[in-house]
Parts: C-alpha cells; structure tokens; sequence
C-alpha cells in the first residue's frame, strides 16, 4: 500500500529573526513503514523546504 501525505500550510515564523517564512519548493521522501496493518507500507511525504526572506 502507498499513501501520499502533504502537510496544510500554515504560518511559520523563523527562528533567527521572528519573520514570516516563505515555502521555496516541496520535495518528495518515500519512507518504508510496516506499522499500518502489519503490512508493506510506503508512506511519500511531501517535505516543504523553507526560506527567511530576512536573513536567509
């Protein structure tokens, strides 16, 4: 079984400078999960990968 999971979006602030960060792009991860079921089970994640518009 494969599921596909992509967080909601919410607000994120940085914690360098307290600014609002921004989504710069989405990368997938594939990870092996047995748990569900007792069965085969890959979970793909969509990871978000951030940026501070402020201090970078």
């Amino acid at each position: 079984m494969i599921y596909c999971i992509t967080l909601k979006r919410t607000i994120i602030s940085c914690p360098e400078c307290s600014s609002r960060i921004n989504i710069k792009d989405y990368r997938k991860c594939k990870v092996i999960h047995n748990m569900i079921g007792s069965k085969n089970t890959s979970l793909i994640l969509k990871k978000r990968r951030l940026v501070c518009p402020q201090c970078n």
